[in-house]
């Protein structure tokens, strides 16, 4: 399901963020995160993060802009090589 700028900015809001508060923690400009939101504009990683924010995956939020992008790993979401082979209890 492809979202509109207008439905983004309504999740952004609603877990707490703004555009001047991720464009402060990603280090860029409002208008950058702005760009981004309304699709004017293609930046990998703020798209990413604001994707992170709302809890879903940038393709489903631009997908004529990224199709097929791997996935960042994330801190705490990889299991160890032991973790993988070992058999489930």
């Amino acid at each position: 399901m492809h979202m509109d700028a207008i439905e983004l900015l309504y999740r952004i809001r609603r877990v707490g963020h703004t555009q001047v508060s991720l464009a402060r923690k990603l280090g860029v400009s409002r208008a950058v995160a702005n760009d981004v939101i309304h699709d004017r504009s293609s930046s990998q990683r703020v798209a990413f993060y604001i994707a992170q924010v709302v809890g879903t995956d940038i393709q489903r939020l631009w997908p004529d802009r990224y199709k097929e992008l791997p996935q960042p790993h994330h801190a705490g979401t990889h299991r160890s090589t032991k973790e993988d082979n070992r058999p489930e209890k």
